[in-house]
């Protein structure tokens, strides 16, 4: 599962269409959860395990309504943590007009 973003180029003058979830850090108590996302130039640069061009992390803090959108315990053990982290970052601005790649 990944996130393809067409024509990019990131902030290097380079290439980067690929990314994909590396790392989720779930906080229950305080409501909040850390996505690491790493860009790829490409998905066959992933798929021959190249290090990733850019990571980064998006912090996702909610309101208790927000938060039961997307990972309360009802949300995550009837779907998956990663489907509903790449649900939420495609809500984030850069994100927002990637394609899935499952």
């Amino acid at each position: 599962m990944a996130l393809i973003k067409k024509d990019n180029i990131n902030q290097f003058g380079v290439r980067e269409t690929y990314y994909r979830i590396t790392g989720i850090n779930l906080n229950l108590h305080f409501k909040f959860c850390d996505i690491t996302v790493s860009g790829y130039a490409s998905k066959d640069a992933r798929l021959q395990n190249k290090e990733p061009l850019n990571v980064r992390t998006i912090r996702a803090k909610w309101t208790d309504e927000e938060f039961g959108a997307y990972f309360s315990p009802r949300i995550i053990s009837d779907n998956s943590i990663y489907t509903m982290a790449y649900e939420y970052i495609k809500q984030n601005d850069y994100f927002k007009d990637c394609e899935m790649d499952m």
